[in-house]
């Protein structure tokens, strides 16, 4: 039989495995997002002038 403080042990290491499988999901995604906001904020706007000057 499992005493309560293994199962509880069990329980817990199982939860930090799924929560930091969600965290390391999330802080990929994150920076995925943080890319393509950097790219159309920063980058899309800085080649459009740059293509429009071209054509002046």
């Amino acid at each position: 039989t499992t005493s309560i403080k293994d199962f509880v042990s069990q329980n817990s290491y199982y939860e930090r495995g799924i929560l930091s499988r969600t965290l390391g999901y999330n802080a990929e995604q994150k920076c995925k997002d943080v890319a393509i906001v950097y790219l159309q904020s920063v980058v899309l706007p800085g080649l459009s002038t740059k293509i429009l000057a071209l054509f002046r």
